[in-house]
């Protein structure tokens, strides 16, 4: 919960139906001799759910939240900037399963490309750019559909697909090969790390594709929209959808197989491949028994 108010009885609060737990505050005034009461609270939040909807999971931050007590006390609407913003929603509605989310910003950026914290009133900002991320997805009657796609306003930052059938696709009639569970993706301006140890084959980077929370999506397209940057600022003549498709880029697809002579809940095995068009290979197969609960997991890294 959080309330701005004045003596005079002047107050705004947050909505109650999104409730939000404060992360980072900062405060500025514009003369703090001359007029204290004119400042500016700049906040960061994570939102911690809907109150009164069951069976809905929901997710989120809200960064860099600039509210004007200045507005406030002259009866004006007091919030004049969001730098991020980034929700997401999961739950049984309208007869099937549906998945939403949102995310988008002002990122700020000083003469380096480097993030200025949406606290830091200090440094200078050398350039701002605009991006947006959008996913949604749908399971009804066994159908399954998912697609997320992120752009700033230099240009694409990534795409995901993912669609799964009733039954899968009949590969081979004799054994029962079937494949399902489509995922594809394209995601610019990343890369594949280099590694030395294959321990490091257990980190996030080389996991099966999956679709992340809104605020570790949100991290992602933001350090994808600073290389995106750097990227047009080192090439000033360059597109942003040429930069896109002549910077590294990590191109994702992958598909479950099984057989429908025994089913995928008593055997099967998911298979993606991962390109790093900087000339890293990453294969993932992982075995999964009894229902995926029991699954060995096997991966090939060459760069």
């Amino acid at each position: 919960f959080l309330e701005v108010g004045s003596a005079d009885g002047d107050a705004f609060k947050w909505p109650s139906w999104l409730p939000v737990r404060i992360t980072a505050i900062g405060i500025t005034w514009r003369d703090i001799e001359n007029d204290p009461s004119d400042f500016r609270l700049t906040l960061s939040a994570a939102v911690t759910g809907l109150p009164g909807v069951s069976g809905v999971q929901f997710s989120g931050s809200i960064d860099g939240v600039v509210i004007d007590v200045g507005l406030l006390l002259d009866g004006k609407f007091p919030i004049v900037d969001i730098a991020a913003i980034g929700v997401t929603l999961e739950g049984n509605m309208f007869g099937g399963k549906i998945s939403a989310g949102l995310i988008g910003g002002i990122l700020m950026l000083d003469a380096n490309g480097g993030i200025i914290d949406p606290i830091d009133n200090f440094t200078p900002v050398a350039e701002r750019v605009f991006f947006i991320g959008v996913q949604g997805g749908l399971e009804i009657a066994g159908i399954g559909l998912e697609i997320r796609f992120a752009m700033s306003e230099l240009g694409p930052l990534e795409v995901f697909l993912s669609v799964s059938v009733p039954g899968g696709v009949l590969l081979e009639p004799n054994t029962g090969l079937s494949i399902n569970d489509f995922t594809a993706s394209v995601e610019f301006f990343k890369t594949l790390p280099s590694i030395e140890d294959p321990e490091e084959l257990r980190g996030p980077a080389f996991q099966l594709p999956t679709l992340t929370s809104a605020d570790q999506w949100l991290e992602t397209v933001k350090q994808q929209v600073v290389t995106q940057f750097l990227r047009l600022k080192a090439n000033p003549g360059m597109s942003g959808f040429e930069a896109a498709f002549t910077s590294p880029m990590i191109i994702t697809g992958g598909a479950k197989l099984f057989s429908i002579y025994t089913s995928k809940e008593v055997f099967n095995a998911e298979v993606v491949l991962r390109i790093s068009t900087d000339g890293k290979i990453l294969a993932i197969g992982k075995l999964n028994f009894a229902a995926d609960n029991l699954s060995i997991t096997g991966r090939l890294y060459a760069d």
